[in-house]
């Protein structure tokens, strides 16, 4: 039995519905989530209602013969996960954690850092998973929004000064990962760093998504002064959107990393931006 937390979410549904093939799932979900993309799968899972901030013993259960957790929610949730882990005897654990860890500006940074420790020095058999920024449809909340934005505007703000540079995931490559390390021992006490095979700065990012929308659009460069005002603003005079301090910050980092380990334990091979934006873009039906 796995059990997999996120299952509902844009990565956790894509493994969820590769592992039913071989595997008997347990999915633990939050009261309210939308299951309806899983129920197509008979007996091979089942869902367990709960929540990780509840009071252990109302959640306690959900471990009760799993062999394997995958844990696909914030990793700042993991002290409750590790704790279903113990008290059942569990002993493997795919746990997906966040290159966010390694910002200077992300305000939980410091968090990831030690709830990875935690992880490591846990009794797990673990494997860590670090993604970089993950897209791939609706419930993205960064490339999505920007597909949107210039799909309805002839004007579009690049904040910043648009160089620094990203390396966005697509999210069944992320899913694919995880599935590669189920029954990987080579993986076992690793962590990983998992972006995609394009490095793109954020300018150039909007330009391919535009130029892929046959969209001619006017792109200007905010700069970092006005991107601060614009933040300020934001979070005052409605505008539609909210952006906070610590976005603008990192936009002065650039987010690119290694996948070479990845690639060498377990075949790890990432698709470009350019292929995956479209597949995007034709999913939601804006280019054919």
């Amino acid at each position: 039995m796995i059990l997999v937390f996120g299952a509902t979410g844009l990565v956790g549904e894509y493994v969820v519905s590769r592992l039913a093939n071989d595997y008997d799932i347990r999915c633990f979900v939050r009261k309210g989530s939308n299951r309806i993309n899983l129920k197509g799968y008979g007996n091979r899972i089942e869902f367990f209602t709960g929540d990780l901030d509840e009071d252990f013993e109302q959640i306690a259960d959900c471990g009760r013969n799993v062999d394997l957790i995958i844990s696909i929610v914030n990793i700042r949730k993991i002290p409750g996960i590790l704790k279903i882990a113990d008290y059942h005897h569990i002993k493997r654990a795919i746990i997906v954690s966040t290159t966010g860890k390694y910002s200077k500006f992300q305000e939980y940074s410091q968090e990831y850092l030690q709830r990875e420790k935690d992880v490591k020095e846990s009794n797990l058999d673990y494997t860590i998973l670090r993604p970089t920024m993950i897209y791939g449809d609706a419930r993205d909340k960064n490339i999505h929004q920007i597909i949107l934005k210039l799909n309805k505007y002839r004007i579009f703000p690049v904040l910043g000064d648009g160089k620094s540079k990203f390396q966005p995931v697509y999210f069944k490559d992320v899913g694919d990962a995880i599935i590669s390390c189920v029954n990987n021992a080579r993986t076992i006490k690793k962590c990983y760093n998992i972006g995609g095979q394009t490095v793109i700065s954020y300018e150039d990012m909007q330009r391919l998504i535009a130029g892929k929308l046959n969209r001619q659009v006017i792109f200007l460069k905010t700069g970092f002064p006005l991107a601060y005002v614009i933040a300020a603003v934001s979070n005052i005079v409605p505008l539609g959107y909210k952006l906070r301090m610590e976005q603008i910050h990192r936009l002065k980092e650039d987010k690119v990393f290694d996948y070479s380990e990845a690639a060498r334990d377990f075949g790890y091979s990432p698709i470009s931006f350019d292929e995956g934006i479209s597949r995007e873009l034709k999913a939601m039906g804006l280019i054919k």
